[in-house]
């Protein structure tokens, strides 16, 4: 009886949009121990009685006394996820400079479990050229996924996908990315979306990063990235299956 088994938690409101930031971008991840939320620049932690453990806070103090761009920049569309094989929580922004010449992936793994201590800072140079707008990242055995829509200026240059060198990065070591820009090989990917474990019950050992794109109204296409981090010239991302779906409508309050 599944029933039996269900404890009733407490319910409490979470960060309004204090930014006052269109799109807020609002997400969430849940821990063992605590809830942690974004929206857009700010984060705040609570536990799961609800007291407030971090008020909402600017994003980018994760990185005072780190420099560049993710010290200074505190530009938003963030996601945060709990690795939970690791026991770890995964922070993030993105950070532009006003000339989209140096845009910059900022990344912080906390030391432990504990959300509220410590974290591991990352700032990865995406590109010099185009902006890695709306990523969305993945938790897998090998690597952190995350697929980009990419904008060079105002015009839509392609989806990017990358692998970030989770085992250096659980470890507070120099990490590594590898990037596939999709925008001649795949023109059609878009919003490419990584695959994220929740739970303990992991994949198969050794199964590649899986992503998903909707390129068209009828079609899902399944990727796989093989990260390969003992040479990552050998790290292909590739078509492995195409899912005939009924079409969607892709006019969504106006757009």
């Amino acid at each position: 009886n599944l029933a039996a088994n269900v404890t009733l938690g407490a319910g409490f409101d979470g960060m309004d949009n204090v930014s006052g930031v269109a799109p807020p971008d609002t997400n969430a991840d849940v821990g063992p121990n605590h809830i942690v939320q974004m929206v857009n620049v700010a984060l705040s932690i609570w536990d799961k009685e609800g007291n407030e453990l971090l008020a909402p806070t600017a994003i980018n103090v994760l990185w005072d006394d780190f420099g560049g761009l993710c010290e200074s920049n505190n530009n938003g569309d963030p996601i945060v996820l709990y690795d939970s094989q690791a026991d770890r929580w995964m922070i993030t922004q993105f950070a532009i400079p006003s000339g989209f010449d140096n845009n910059r992936a900022c990344i912080a793994i906390s030391q432990t479990g504990d959300p509220t201590g410590s974290y591991y800072r990352y700032d990865f140079l995406y590109s010099n050229v185009k902006f890695n707008d709306y990523p969305h990242y993945g938790v897998w055995t090998d690597a952190y996924y995350a697929g980009v829509n990419q904008f060079t200026g105002s015009s839509f240059t392609g989806s990017g996908v990358v692998a970030y060198e989770r085992d250096a990065m659980l470890a507070g070591q120099p990490a590594r990315q590898v990037i596939f820009d999709l925008e001649t090989s795949n023109p059609n990917a878009f919003t490419p979306m990584p695959a994220d474990i929740d739970g303990m019950f992991l994949p198969p050992t050794g199964m590649p990063g899986l992503f998903v794109t909707a390129d068209n109204p009828s079609e899902l296409n399944l990727w796989h990235f093989d990260v390969d981090w003992d040479n990552t010239d050998n790290s292909p991302f590739k078509l492995h299956n195409t899912l005939h779906v009924s079409a969607d409508s892709r006019a969504v309050c106006g757009f």
